[in-house]
């Protein structure tokens, strides 16, 4: 089954709203600083499934200002269905990852119930489904992409071209 990944903007912002007993009494700051919108939307990365994780992260990595210790959490694509959430295939800006192209995705049309359905779904996920991959890791999965020939440096944004440069890859 498909997943979703995304990108915690602070892992304690999961932590509180995992805590409610019901989204609509999640802390506002959690709720606001977690999913900061733009245009309505909010970015995630598609992969087959659970086990394909990493290549979601590679990309969300790659998409990044620059490569450091990141909090990542995984979600059911039918999680999403379920909710009546609108999905469109997007194009990622600035992706050196190959694969990138084919995996982003916008949750489109966001209303306040929307973002109650996203709290929900980040409330109900496993935690063997919140996950931190550090600097060193993550630099490990960018040469692991780069030696597949899947690394396309100028693709890349300013910040993450720096890192790459550090990596022997740009």
């Amino acid at each position: 089954m498909a997943v979703f990944v995304r990108k915690l903007n602070n892992r304690r912002n999961i932590d509180s709203i995992r805590r409610v007993k019901n989204v609509i009494e999640a802390p506002a700051d959690a709720v606001t600083s977690e999913f900061r919108t733009k245009n309505n939307t909010l970015s995630v990365w598609q992969v087959a499934d659970k086990t394909k994780a990493e290549q979601g992260i590679l990309a969300i990595a790659l998409s990044s200002s620059h490569i450091e210790t990141m909090d990542f959490v995984i979600f059911d694509e039918d999680a999403v269905n379920n909710k009546g959430l609108l999905l469109v295939h997007t194009d990622p800006e600035k992706n050196p990852y190959s694969n990138a192209v084919k995996m982003h995705f916008d949750i489109c049309d966001m209303r306040l119930h929307s973002l109650a359905s996203i709290c929900q779904i980040y409330k109900d996920v496993d935690d063997s489904c919140i996950i931190r991959k550090t600097k060193s890791e993550l630099r490990a999965l960018i040469l692991h992409a780069n030696d597949a020939g899947l690394i396309n440096p100028s693709k890349a944004n300013d910040g993450v071209i720096k890192d790459l440069q550090e990596l022997g890859i740009a």
